[in-house]
């Protein structure tokens, strides 16, 4: 049976087949085995899909579908995957990188860096020791009122401040 029988047998059963193709369709049911097999497999898909069967199923189901199954030939056993090719894959991807590497390494970028002497640069000194006695004078006077804030923590009757100075003079 070819495909365009199946096909006008599709678009029958849809009500899309042609009226003068009918009549020649019906006459193919009635001499073909095969298409009238096939029409009714096309009933039973179109009214599973309509949610349409019944209940039980025909008690001779399993079996016919076993016996068709012992029938059926079968499927022909793949090819074995030859195992050499693994090896040359993994020295082909080594290289490849090798490659990949050789080529950002030596790959040139326009123009070349120029060294600047490091003696061309006058030595400014550290700016935050410039100036150590007004940060030492801002830094104790923060640390005063932090510990006059932090009275909580202070020994009884001794002023906060006393281990800041105490600190200073040890120093």
């Amino acid at each position: 049976m070819s495909d365009r029988v199946g096909e006008q047998l599709s678009a029958w059963m849809d009500g899309e087949l042609a009226e003068e193709e009918v009549p020649l369709l019906l006459r193919r049911l009635e001499r073909d085995e095969a298409l009238r097999a096939r029409w009714a497999r096309y009933q039973l898909i179109g009214e599973a899909l309509r949610r349409g069967l019944p209940e039980r199923v025909d008690p001779g189901f399993a079996d016919r579908v076993r016996q068709a199954l012992q029938t059926e030939p079968p499927a022909p056993a793949a090819a074995p995957v030859r195992g050499r090719r693994l090896p040359w894959a993994a020295a082909a991807a080594a290289a490849a990188a090798a490659l990949v590497a050789a080529a950002v390494l030596m790959r040139g970028g326009g123009e070349p860096v120029k060294e600047v002497p490091v003696a061309a640069a006058p030595a400014a000194g550290d700016p935050w020791l410039r100036d150590e006695r007004a940060l030492r004078a801002r830094l104790d006077a923060y640390l005063v009122d932090h510990s006059g804030a932090a009275a909580g923590a202070a020994m009884a009757g001794v002023p906060p401040y006393v281990r800041i100075v105490g600190y200073e003079e040890s120093r």
